[in-house]
């Protein structure tokens, strides 16, 4: 899975011909952190890997012990992956904005991207909603798994629930990893409509 995520980050990147531009080094520069994340995951995973490290350095041969600091490691392995597609999904959407002209909120991030949306045609409420359950699964992982408010988002006919003080149910790898992809062929979708668009306008015809 992760595999394929990097290579559809590679092929959004290579979709980008100013090469140079910071749109260009922000979508390259998500494909070595992703990889470099891939690394990182494949000397950890399975967990059973590390039990012996955890043995050996740690000198822990509590069985429950090291249950709790695998799954410690887990949680933070996946919230360091979220937390990190996610500030390199929205740096690339800031630069498709700047170069653009379209004004976007410095702060909230699912108004960034509705601007760059709104712009080439291509909003929904499903986009949309992927940005919210993309982010607010960022937000949740990176506070430890704890969900601070009740919210319902559906998404390709999956509901994704986030209740206060319950426990998140689509933060294992592969939905973590099928969020990602979406939001990659949703920036897809938005180079090429750029791309029409400016074609459409150079066009002396």
């Amino acid at each position: 899975m992760f595999q394929c995520l990097i290579r559809d980050a590679r092929r959004l990147a290579a979709r980008e011909k100013t090469e140079g531009s910071d749109v260009y080094k922000s979508m390259w520069t998500l494909v070595y952190n992703l990889y470099a994340h891939y690394m990182v995951v494949r000397s950890f995973y399975p967990l059973c890997k590390i039990r012996g490290r955890i043995i050996g350095e740690c000198g822990m041969t509590d069985p429950d012990i090291q249950e709790t600091m695998m799954e410690g490691v887990d949680m933070s392995t996946r919230a360091w992956f979220v937390t990190m597609c996610g500030f390199g999904f929205e740096k690339i959407i800031v630069e498709i904005a700047k170069r653009n002209d379209i004004k976007h909120d410095r702060l909230n991030i699912k108004p960034k991207f509705k601007g760059v949306l709104d712009k080439f045609k291509l909003t929904s409420d499903e986009r949309l909603n992927l940005v919210d359950i993309f982010y607010h699964t960022r937000n949740t992982l990176h506070d430890g798994g704890v969900v601070s408010s009740d919210e319902t988002f559906k998404y390709r006919g999956r509901k994704f629930e986030f209740t206060s003080n319950g426990v998140m149910r689509h933060a294992d790898w592969g939905s973590l990893i099928f969020l990602a992809e979406e939001i990659i062929r949703m920036l897809d979708a938005i180079i090429e409509s750029e791309t029409a668009s400016n074609e459409a306008a150079h066009d002396p015809v």
